[in-house]
């Protein structure tokens, strides 16, 4: 197979910035830049437990311990983590409380932090939705970025002027559900709602309930550069993991 070259692959990146972000937002374009060349270039890491996504051969990506698998859904025991997340964003979009949110993320990792430190870019990108009452009316979303371990005994803190702050998220059994393709605002709550129908007959039946039904999450993995391949993850946490026994198991 013949090689492409990195300069023709950095030249095809940089179209497709131009044509899908505007030029009042060049910052967003190169911090897409930055992660698709990643997936590229990186070499690959080593992996701790299962890969949730081929983007995590390159960069790190939380660790889990899969519990139960079948076809449409599975159960993972996910490790206490530091992340680094958003004050609550209020909008109709979920999309743009994404680009919102991630714009203010991707600042902190490039040293808008109190230690003036480049932090390396994780995945996925995590955003939890608490869905409102109303088609036109503003959900909460909070957006994050895990906070990779080389840094997480001792995260550096967020200029202030980004309204992000870090938090270390406890040990936690999580339904997980795969999709491909973009996460859009058309689609995020059907794949959740083909979550809750997926574990409906199932042992797991209840543990949308378990946590209200009012806040899922959704995972992206991949820079809006990568067309094909993608992979979306909709979280649903239903239980804290405190020990390590059979916990997740219903």
């Amino acid at each position: 197979m013949a090689r492409v070259s990195p300069f023709v692959l950095l030249t095809v990146f940089l179209a497709l910035a131009a044509i899908q972000v505007p030029t009042s937002s060049a910052f967003n374009a190169a911090g897409s830049l930055r992660l698709g060349l990643s997936k590229i270039f990186l070499p690959e890491r080593p992996q701790d437990g299962p890969s949730a996504s081929p983007s995590c051969k390159s960069i790190e990506c939380p660790p889990y311990e899969l519990v139960h698998e079948e076809s449409d859904f599975q159960i993972r025991r996910y490790r206490s983590a530091v992340w680094a997340e958003t004050d609550p964003i209020n909008e109709v979009s979920f999309k743009k409380a994404v680009y919102a949110g991630f714009h203010r993320l991707f600042q902190y990792i490039q040293g808008r932090n109190d230690d003036g430190v480049t932090i390396p870019m994780t995945a996925p990108v995590l955003t939890t939705i608490k869905p409102s009452g109303g088609p036109f009316c503003a959900s909460t979303f909070l957006v994050r970025f895990l906070v990779p371990k080389s840094f997480a005994a001792n995260p550096p803190k967020p200029a202030s002027a980004l309204n992000l702050h870090i938090r270390r998220v406890p040990s936690l059994c999580v339904a997980v559900r795969t999709f491909s393709g973009f996460a859009t605002d058309f689609n995020v709550a059907q794949e959740a709602a083909t979550l809750g129908d997926s574990l409906a007959n199932t042992a797991w039946a209840n543990v949308t309930a378990a946590v209200g039904g009012e806040a899922y999450s959704i995972a992206e993995y991949n820079s809006p550069f990568e067309l094909i391949g993608r992979v979306n993850e909709i979280w649903v946490p239903f239980r804290e993991a405190t020990g390590e026994g059979d916990e997740c198991l219903p």
